[in-house]
């Protein structure tokens, strides 16, 4: 395979030239099965999430949100969206073979839109790729790299983005590892750092027996590591839109002293705490101050008429 600029992965001495049979067929019917495959995974995964949620609950936890933040959600999950689509055009802008930005546009939304709700990204939307990018010319060696470029951002990402709030924010101590995450932070952080530096400072590629990993230019690099960081905080600000603003705790039956525990709390649909192995205290009811005030004043008046 030939070095282009860009992650990629170039291997060993390719296959002769020439068409076979089987890949004449692959290329005639793999793509309507595979369309069809792709239906059928997704009607299977909405059963799924229908199944384990209802439509009351759905309808309860929409009425609880603040008025506007359903609008939030989609115009941020619509900004994601594009934002997704700069993944395909700079991985094959690397690789030199630039489409048109429209065709580019459709087919990365139409593979992150099954892979963000069927789940297995890499083999979902590297399948839904493969079958658009060969009719539109590609080989299969450069949707290989177009799909090693657009893990590599994501991942990157991902590492910048936690490695950033974890040395910026502070962490409950009653999570997991709350104590590494420091360390743990200068660690993520380090990672897409060191892909940033890497095509300054080694110009040949890295090389693993027959496989070989070109490294990007500094400005391609830091595309990668941007647009990653991006998509991942614009799936975080959805989530933060569709947090509910309070929770509702039903009181019936408590008196003052009791405490209430988290097993007690109806969280929202499809979420839970986060500690799962105690039954922790979230709060201990407790006296309006002014009854408390009210209650001292009364005992001072019994006390004094008892002097009396």
């Amino acid at each position: 395979m030939e070095q282009q600029g860009g992650a990629e992965i170039l291997s060993g001495p390719e296959a002769p030239g020439g068409t076979s049979k089987g890949s004449a067929w692959l290329r005639r019917f793999g793509g309507p099965l595979l369309s069809v495959l792709m239906l059928a995974l997704a009607l299977w995964a909405l059963q799924k999430l229908a199944g384990e949620v209802s439509y009351h609950a759905v309808g309860q936890y929409l009425h609880r949100l603040r008025r506007g933040r359903i609008g939030q959600a989609v115009v941020l999950t619509a900004l994601g969206y594009a934002v997704m689509t700069l993944y395909d055009m700079f991985a094959l802008t690397a690789i030199g073979k630039p489409l048109p930005r429209r065709r580019v546009a459709l087919i990365s939304f139409i593979s992150y839109a099954f892979s963000n709700t069927l789940g297995m990204a890499l083999l979902v939307s590297g399948s839904i790729r493969y079958r658009f990018y060969i009719q539109a010319g590609l080989s299969t060696a450069d949707v290989a790299k177009v799909v090693l470029f657009c893990t590599v951002s994501f991942w990157l990402g991902l590492c910048a983005v936690t490695g950033a709030t974890l040395l910026l924010e502070p962490v409950s101590p009653q999570l997991p590892f709350a104590a590494l995450h420091i360390p743990l932070g200068i660690v993520l952080t380090l990672l897409p750092l060191a892909w940033l530096l890497g095509g300054l400072l080694r110009r040949e590629p890295l090389r693993f027996r027959r496989w070989q990993l070109a490294l990007p230019s500094f400005g391609t690099a830091l595309r990668q590591v941007m647009v990653g960081a991006l998509d991942w905080g614009l799936a975080a600000a959805v989530l933060y839109a569709l947090m509910p603003s309070e929770i509702v705790i039903d009181v019936t039956g408590k008196e003052v002293g009791d405490s209430i525990h988290i097993s007690e709390v109806q969280l929202p649909a499809g979420s839970e705490s986060a500690i799962t192995d105690r039954d922790f205290t979230i709060a201990t009811l407790v006296a309006p101050s002014a009854l408390k005030k009210a209650e001292g004043d009364t005992s001072q008046i019994g006390r004094a008429s008892c002097r009396e």
